[in-house]
């Protein structure tokens, strides 16, 4: 499916989709050593800096890590960069992890 591109001078818009994009999947990188467990899953605290102009419309590498997932919590990390390996956003989040 193919997408129409945003406005090129509305960077307000790319941050806000670029900070939905970022809470949507990073706290499952918390549970990767654990595909099979059934958990539910809150963002307790969300945090997101922007390092460097950007397009959520162009390709972006979301690369993510969960340096400590415990006693149903969970922290995690998230680095955006662009096609030419540019930093352009980070991300860390804290969540509840419950079974």
């Amino acid at each position: 499916m193919k997408h129409a591109p945003l406005q090129q001078d509305d960077l307000a818009s790319h941050a806000v989709l670029l900070a939905y994009m970022s809470d949507m999947t990073l706290l499952h990188t918390a549970l990767e050593g654990h595909p099979a467990a059934e958990v539910a899953m809150a963002s307790l605290d969300h945090s997101l800096q922007f390092l460097d102009d950007f397009r959520v419309d162009e390709w972006l590498l979301f690369h993510t890590d969960s340096p400590h997932a415990a006693e149903g919590r969970a922290l995690t990390h998230g680095s955006f960069f662009t096609s030419d390996g540019r930093l352009v956003a980070e991300v860390t989040q804290r969540g509840l992890t419950r079974h």
